[in-house]
């Protein structure tokens, strides 16, 4: 018994998208990391205190991107799945 395989030609953009999903992870990536180093947020810190970032715009906008990295990891796996589906 063989399997075949079919995979269209078209599903090349599916690939192209993944790719550059990992892209844009990185870009949030160095993102981040300039936040952090701005608002001199130590690690193991995934963020500044409430307090903190009430008193100091460097540290609420290090956690706006700290907020907008995980959103994208939350969300990028269910958004592969279902863009590499067959519809």
């Amino acid at each position: 018994m063989s399997l075949t395989l079919y995979i269209p030609k078209e599903y090349g953009y599916v690939l192209g998208v993944a790719t550059l999903s990992t892209i844009v992870n990185a870009w949030y990536m160095l993102a981040v990391s300039r936040f952090r180093g701005r608002a001199k947020v130590p690690y193991p810190n995934a963020y500044a205190t409430h307090a903190e970032a009430k008193e100091d715009k460097e540290k609420y906008l290090f956690n706006c991107a700290q907020r907008a990295h995980a959103n994208f990891l939350e969300h990028q796996p269910s958004f592969l799945i279902r863009y590499s589906a067959p519809l």
